[in-house]
């Protein structure tokens, strides 16, 4: 693996590991922030908006995300892509349904309780599965279809930078809604990039360079 990948990835996961520290030390500061911000940005000051975004959160759902990446990875296998489905079935399940749920369960941070949740959430709050787990879904579906139509994405910057605008929306949904501290946003981003990054770094050692869908 490249080294450039692994600074790349540990500038992206340090304001994780930072908030981490942060939150499993229970820091008053940290809490202040958290609270400042989800009061500023919380939905029920916006009603109307409220059935909007609820609708709008799905689509970071990370059920939803995994059933479409297994159905995606069975169509890519049909379609002779082996390595590529290989690589983009571990990359999410790996890092929604395994980093992710590790890291929950290990600091076990409870949901805010500072307002109503706006809709019906289960779990441990710390980090944000919506946030991280929308970077490394739609991250890896960019990856995956620069690889396979490159003629059709010549400037796949436009590409990268739609999936970073949606995943910062998704982020701001969960706050909105009250089901997250913006800690746990904030950190959810982080660790996705930092995991999509070392996933970038795998598909580019092990995914044949010549895509065989035409």
């Amino acid at each position: 693996m490249k080294t450039n990948y692994l600074w790349a990835a540990g500038l992206a996961g340090l304001p994780f590991l930072i908030i981490l520290c942060l939150v499993a030390t229970g820091n008053s500061a940290l809490l202040a922030l958290d609270q400042a911000v989800n009061t500023a940005l919380y939905g029920g000051h916006y009603p109307l908006l409220v059935p909007i975004i609820r609708a709008f959160t799905y689509l970071g759902d990370n059920y939803l995300q995994l059933i479409f990446i297994a159905l995606l990875g069975i169509w890519l296998v049909y379609k002779r892509e082996k390595q590529l489905a290989i690589w983009l079935l571990l990359t999410n399940f790996l890092t929604i349904s395994g980093i992710n749920q590790l890291v929950k369960f290990l600091i076990e941070r409870p949901r805010p309780d500072l307002f109503d949740h706006l809709i019906l959430v289960g779990g441990y709050s710390f980090p944000s599965g919506h946030s991280m787990g929308s970077v490394v879904f739609y991250g890896s579906l960019a990856l995956t279809l620069v690889y396979l139509w490159p003629r059709h994405f010549k400037h796949p910057a436009l590409l990268y930078s739609l999936v970073s605008l949606l995943s910062l929306a998704l982020a701001w949904s969960r706050i909105f809604l009250g089901v997250h501290y913006f800690s746990d946003t904030l950190a959810g981003l982080s660790l996705g990039l930092a995991c999509l990054i070392l996933a970038k770094a795998a598909m580019d050692r092990w995914v044949d360079e010549r895509p065989q869908v035409q």
